[in-house]
């Protein structure tokens, strides 16, 4: 269950956000993140996970997401040979939340993951050194976000080629 602070609607960017990338910006968080914030991308699962029955190119998916990037909103990388996304501000969206598993994809450089997850023989909770402080050590903690975006592994755009 995506645990989303209400106080993400007083954001002035998502106020400016006409219907479909608000739409797409709310169902990404919610269909096509896994509890790091982060998923491979693949425009087919993204047209249908996150836009479902509206129909829409690929070349449209693709721009939506670079609009997401060049806002500063999610942060574009490689590792391994595939495309991933992360949402840059995950942990100050997802701070309320009470278990948060690790990540089967790669985190970008610089990234801290934060987990607390159950155990599965105790029920006892299994939580990473740092999951108190997840809102301000997680995610790019005291990296700056102007270090990260230099990376030499964010590609500039989703494009598929």
């Amino acid at each position: 269950m995506r645990n989303i602070d209400k106080a993400i609607h007083e954001d002035e960017w998502i106020q400016s956000l006409d219907d479909q990338h608000l739409a797409a910006w709310l169902m990404m968080l919610h269909t096509m993140c896994d509890d790091q914030g982060r998923f491979e991308i693949n425009i087919a699962k993204l047209r249908f996970c996150v836009f479902r029955s509206v129909i829409i190119s690929d070349d449209e998916v693709e721009k939506i997401i670079n609009n997401f990037a060049l806002a500063k909103k999610v942060f574009l990388y490689e590792a391994n040979g595939k495309k991933y996304c992360q949402v840059i501000n995950w942990w100050k969206y997802q701070y309320l939340a009470s278990y948060m598993s690790p990540s089967n994809f790669p985190a970008p450089e610089g990234w801290t993951d934060c987990w607390r997850y159950n155990d599965g023989v105790s029920k006892k909770p299994v939580p990473s050194d740092n999951w108190a402080e997840r809102k301000t050590v997680g995610g790019f903690g005291l990296l700056t976000l102007a270090s990260a975006m230099s990376s030499v592994n964010q590609p500039s755009s989703v494009s598929r080629s």
